[in-house]
């Protein structure tokens, strides 16, 4: 059996892992957002592929397969339902920027009709292959899969995360002993604050920000947009709080999906608690002294577009980061230099700029716990900035084989 490294491999994006055997199965296959590139392919037509879950850097470019064949993709509904949302949104931002998709309407349409849908704990038979659906706790819907193969048990993780948020609980740990681990490693060289701690800065940035008389603008990923909602209503935030941009679709969409949720009943208590922001209400929210959570997490497109547009200049107001500002977009720069550069516009932030770490992935400290209780025989670490530092460190510290290999790698089983 050969296992193909296609990407995801000593980069943060565009994950793709190709298990080569009877089954032909393809784990995921996602985006390099930054420059729109693909994985490699794979050097036989999958017939199964597994999404983890609806980033673009996992199900990105899924779609490019149903161009002459129709491999079955498997996925939870609520991974489904948001990539649809994620898959046509991409199709708008690529025209908006003048990029050629990777795939076009027919094939959204066409991976929709072979998608089939699995849920947490299930037991795919193939031909020669199990895989099993574990939640790995980084979005409602996520999923890790546990493929059993020719005697072997590989676990791949796609995003994990351990701690329990408002939205969704943490990962469930596998049971079975592994010999093959494909583990993501985007936080191994650091941790996350305390979630608490950040919850809590959230609120009091917001709060001081009406309190003088400004605008508290959140961008933030249509997939997080509930969580933040939720945040605010649990401390009961005294201000009136309004929500735009395709994350209002999000919430709708896990809603629907009520069983991948930690408490349904408060998402959508959190959600008729927020007001809608419309291009006609926009000027009166703003008016009033405001929270204002939008997406456009990476300030690229959507309503913060307009929202900074009006309120540059106002020194009152204040602009709050809540994810990972990917290098070369509109957010990464404003960090960088301070200012606002995105289509016409070239504008120098007077806002106070808060950035509030809200990451769905384990951080180092539960990264290195997850390979100490699972004691994988052989560990592939991807997804991340420094793999390679950290198999170094994971072979010393436990004695387990631990590689991370390029792009185009592959690894024989």
């Amino acid at each position: 059996m050969k296992i193909e490294c296609l990407g995801g491999f000593r980069e943060v994006g565009r994950n793709a892992v190709f298990i080569n055997n009877k089954d032909k199965i393809l784990l995921e296959y996602g985006l390099n957002v930054e420059e729109h590139l693909p994985p490699l392919k794979p050097t036989s037509a999958p017939k199964n592929i597994f999404v983890t879950h609806a980033h673009l850097d996992h199900i990105g470019v899924v779609p490019s397969f149903y161009k002459r064949s129709n491999p079955k993709t498997f996925l939870t509904s609520m991974t489904k339902d948001l990539g649809m949302l994620i898959l046509k949104d991409s199709l708008k931002v690529a025209k908006l920027r003048n990029i050629r998709p990777l795939f076009n309407e027919n094939q959204i349409k066409a991976f929709s009709r072979n998608c089939k849908k699995i849920k947490y704990n299930d037991k795919i038979k193939l031909k020669e292959s199990i895989v099993k659906v574990i939640d790995s706790g980084h979005l409602p819907g996520s999923a890790m899969y546990l493929i059993k193969t020719q005697g072997k048990n590989i676990l791949y993780t796609g995003d994990i995360n351990t701690i329990d948020r408002e939205l969704i609980n943490g990962l469930d740990m596998p049971k079975e002993k592994i010999d093959i681990m494909f583990m993501e490693t985007t936080y191994s060289s650091r941790d996350h604050s305390p979630r608490i701690e950040n919850e809590k800065k959230l609120v009091k940035v917001a709060k001081e920000t009406i309190q003088r008389g400004g605008v508290a603008v959140i961008p933030a990923f249509a997939l997080r947009m509930p969580e933040l909602i939720l945040i605010l209503k649990k401390y009961k935030f005294p201000f009136p709080v309004y929500i735009a941009g395709m994350g209002v679709k999000a919430i709708k969409i896990m809603l629907k999906n009520k069983e991948y949720l930690k408490n349904p009943d408060d998402l959508k208590a959190a959600f008729e608690y927020a007001e809608l922001m419309t291009k006609n209400n926009m000027k009166e929210a703003i008016s009033k002294g405001c929270a204002i959570i939008t997406t456009g997490g990476c300030l690229d497109g959507g309503p913060v577009v307009s929202l900074l547009k009006h309120l540059y200049t106002d020194e009152s107001s204040s602009l709050i980061l809540t994810g990972f500002q990917i290098p070369k977009t509109a957010g990464r720069y404003l960090v960088d230099t301070g200012y606002y550069v995105n289509e016409n516009m070239n504008l120098k932030l007077k806002m106070q700029i808060h950035q509030i770490d809200f990451s769905g992935h384990a951080g180092r400290k539960d990264l290195i716990n997850l390979v100490k209780k699972i004691r994988p025989k052989k560990l592939i670490c991807m997804h991340g900035e420094y793999p390679q530092k950290f198999a170094v460190e994971m072979k010393s510290r436990f004695g387990i084989d631990a590689i991370a290999p390029k792009n185009g790698e592959v690894i024989n089983i």
